[in-house]
């Protein structure tokens, strides 16, 4: 996030890092063989380019403007990755989360209107996306996350006790 002063210039700033952005991931995605790699950045590219929209469309909103015909943008067709493709299948580019009811109110006002990938409406929702499947990384937890038997717990808290 990038924050002036100067709300024209802070959105036209915010959407060139989201476009650098999404590039940098497509780099990632493309370098990577894991699946979960894979998921995680298909993932990453779909909603990305959520925010990338969105700063457009609040450009469009405050200049009028087309922003998406006027710059140079990565062309980056997610519909084409097989883990984004999925996603957008579901519409996951086509929502803006809020959490909350309360909170942005006046969202719906910049995120509306035909999304540029596949002219289909966008949204605004309060609902918490579902989580996705759990993908198998082939890796050990232990390499992870130290998997301590329960006597060395409690020796480790017995030590902490003493020192406090």
């Amino acid at each position: 996030m990038f924050s002036s002063g100067n709300l024209v210039l802070d959105m036209l700033h915010n959407f060139f890092l989201e476009s650098g952005a999404r590039q940098q991931k497509l780099r990632v995605y493309e370098t990577v063989s894991d699946p979960v790699s894979k998921a995680l950045t298909g993932y990453l590219l779909v909603r990305g380019g959520v925010y990338q929209v969105a700063y457009a469309k609040a450009l469009e909103t405050l200049m009028g403007a087309n922003i998406t015909k006027m710059m140079p943008v990565p062309n980056i067709d997610t519909s084409k990755i097989p883990e984004s493709k999925r996603l957008m299948e579901q519409g996951v580019h086509l929502k803006m989360y809020r959490f909350s009811p309360s909170d942005y109110t006046d969202m719906g006002g910049i995120w509306k209107g035909p999304h540029p990938d596949d002219g289909q409406e966008v949204c605004v929702t309060d609902e918490l996306p579902n989580g996705g499947e759990a993908v198998d990384g082939g890796h050990e937890s232990a390499a992870f996350a130290p998997e301590y038997e329960m006597e060395e717990l409690m020796e480790i808290a017995k030590k902490l006790k003493v020192n406090i």
